[in-house]
């Protein structure tokens, strides 16, 4: 019995040994393997190459290798750009956003009524010109211009608008008075070949035109 346990003893302190010798023979190659068998009790020499279960880590990535992982990061963060552009385009097309008066850029019309006062502005020259950012025109006595925006859902809205200082009739001058009070109010349009049509906040007509 004593002489059986020293040789279990010796067998296992000869396994650690031999792990031991192995990780300072073969530095960063797993031994467990070499380990395992000697507890069994099997005979495994530390330098003995086992190719199943030793390996080595990895080798570091050349200088071109890193150079060629680097340009895939950038060509791919070129491409989420480019994608995030795309979207934020569609987006803007959406229907919220100022499409700069495409609709009624080189349109030309003349005031023929209005729903806020018993003038008729027909009696007078009151236009209006659109361009892609700005309108312009007469206002039964002064020029005036200023810029305007629209959307694709039919927003509109003016700016701050310059006229000219020149005088005129009571009734003329009262109608300008009108326009400019009733354009800056305006919040809302419609337009078709012959009509363009401005509503107020409450969508309300307040300006109708005709084509010129």
């Amino acid at each position: 019995m004593g002489s059986g346990n020293a040789g279990i003893d010796r067998t296992g302190l000869a396994g650690e040994e031999r792990a031991q010798t192995c990780w300072a023979m073969v530095p960063r190659i797993r031994c467990q393997r070499i380990a395992a068998l000697t507890r069994l009790g099997k005979n495994v020499e530390p330098n003995q190459q086992v190719q199943a279960t030793l390996y080595r880590a990895p080798a570091p990535a050349s200088f071109d290798e890193r150079r060629k992982g680097m340009k895939r990061k950038r060509v791919l963060m070129s491409i989420c750009t480019a994608l995030i552009v795309l979207v934020t385009g569609c987006e803007s097309n959406n229907g919220n956003s100022t499409n700069n008066g495409t609709v009624l850029a080189g349109t030309e019309w003349r005031l023929s009524a209005w729903s806020a006062s018993s003038l008729d502005p027909s009696r007078f020259t009151i236009t209006a010109d659109f361009d892609e950012s700005r309108i312009s025109g007469t206002s039964a006595v002064n020029s005036y211009g200023g810029v305007y925006s629209t959307t694709a859902s039919g927003n509109f809205s003016v700016g701050e608008l310059q006229s000219t200082m020149m005088g005129g009739s009571d009734d003329a001058m009262r109608a300008e008075s009108m326009y400019f009070e009733l354009l800056r109010r305006v919040r809302r349009f419609t337009v078709n070949q012959t009509t363009l049509t401005l509503f107020d906040e409450g969508n309300n007509v307040s300006l109708i035109f005709t084509r010129r």
